[in-house]
């Protein structure tokens, strides 16, 4: 019969005596009597192996000599057939010869000596007890240990497939917000163009610019093969560089810029600042908008000095490159504007 596993629920520990001599297991009985154990006693080892084929035994003890079959043979057969039963041979004889075949066959735990002293006999089943019980409680956490760390390998994976799957559809939304934000930058380009139009309607028509800039924008980044990001922020720079220009008085729009007012000429040269705040608000528009702010001194600076790395292949550059078509055309339109009141 397999043995069944070790338990550590409460229960009192089943000791099992074995002698052929009745007098022997009524005198330990007796000793045993009042003790925390539940006692059951077989007069040979063929009968102590049925009582342990039919309920589980934590301690036997067994006599060294037995007809028929000798204690080291029994307790080798207790070894084999239940290895966490404690066991313990119980000898009235010097035999090495059967001690040494019970500790290499039977694997015995202690041996004790007939006559034995009653204390050290208790104490000696009190100790195998409690190393029994300690031991059997080790195998208990190992294996609860064991089927944690299993049960947290298969939670470990299904939580690695859940983070991939949420991951993965993370970055599919990630990457339809960058879809659809490019979509709007693209949108925001053609909705500056329309304003510029509209914008323009306000300007005399010596100075309704906006379109030939904004051509003047696309031939310089096709040319210069500028990235799409860069050149959608020149394109709305090019709508709306003049866009602060709208909270002018009538005059203003209608006077040469060399004959203005000393105030007014103020409001003209703080125009691109202003541009540039009204457009800071729209995110998508904040290059543009920076781009706005320096398009009039842009040319200056790009006169004095140019990269060394080639036109086109930064924002600064393509900045001034591109400001400084601003800075001509709208000056020949304000110069075109004075030349006809002149």
């Amino acid at each position: 019969m397999e043995e069944q596993p070790p338990t550590t629920s409460s229960h009192k520990p089943k000791v099992l005596l074995v002698d052929d001599e009745e007098s022997i297991l009524n005198s330990l009985r007796r000793l045993l009597r009042g003790q925390p154990y539940d006692v059951l006693l077989a007069t040979g080892g063929a009968q102590a192996l049925e009582i342990m084929a039919q309920q589980p035994i934590d301690l036997v003890m067994s006599d060294a000599r037995m007809p028929n079959m000798d204690g080291a043979t029994f307790l080798a057969h207790v070894h084999q057939l239940y290895p966490h039963t404690t066991r313990i041979m119980l000898t009235g004889y010097a035999d090495p010869a059967a001690i040494i075949k019970a500790i290499n066959e039977g694997q015995i735990h202690r041996y004790i000596s007939k006559p034995w002293h009653d204390e050290e006999l208790l104490l000696t089943l009190r100790q195998s007890l409690a190393y029994q019980h300690s031991e059997r409680e080790r195998l208990r956490l190992v294996q609860e240990t064991d089927q944690q760390n299993e049960q947290l390998k298969r939670l470990n994976a299904t939580l690695e497939k859940h983070v991939a799957a949420r991951t993965a559809e993370l970055q599919q939304t990630a990457d339809m917000l960058d879809l659809a934000y490019e979509e709007l930058k693209r949108s925001y380009v053609t909705g500056t163009e329309v304003f510029s139009l509209l914008a323009n309607l306000r300007l005399p028509p010596a100075k309704q610019t906006n379109r030939q800039i904004i051509e003047l924008v696309r031939v310089y980044c096709n040319r210069h093969g500028v990235d799409e990001a860069t050149g959608r922020d020149l394109t709305m720079a090019a709508a709306l560089y003049n866009i602060g220009k709208l909270s002018w008085t009538d005059s203003m729009m209608t006077a040469p810029a060399d004959l203005l007012h000393h105030n007014d000429r103020e409001r003209y040269r703080g125009y691109p600042k202003q541009s540039e705040t009204l457009l800071m608000t729209l995110d998508p528009m904040k290059d543009a908008a920076r781009l706005i702010l320096h398009h009039q001194e842009a040319l200056g600076r790009h006169r004095l000095s140019r990269p060394a790395q080639g036109r086109g292949h930064s924002l600064w550059f393509a900045a001034a490159e591109t400001c400084g078509g601003f800075h001509r055309v709208a000056t020949r339109a304000d110069s075109g504007a004075a030349d006809e009141q002149r």
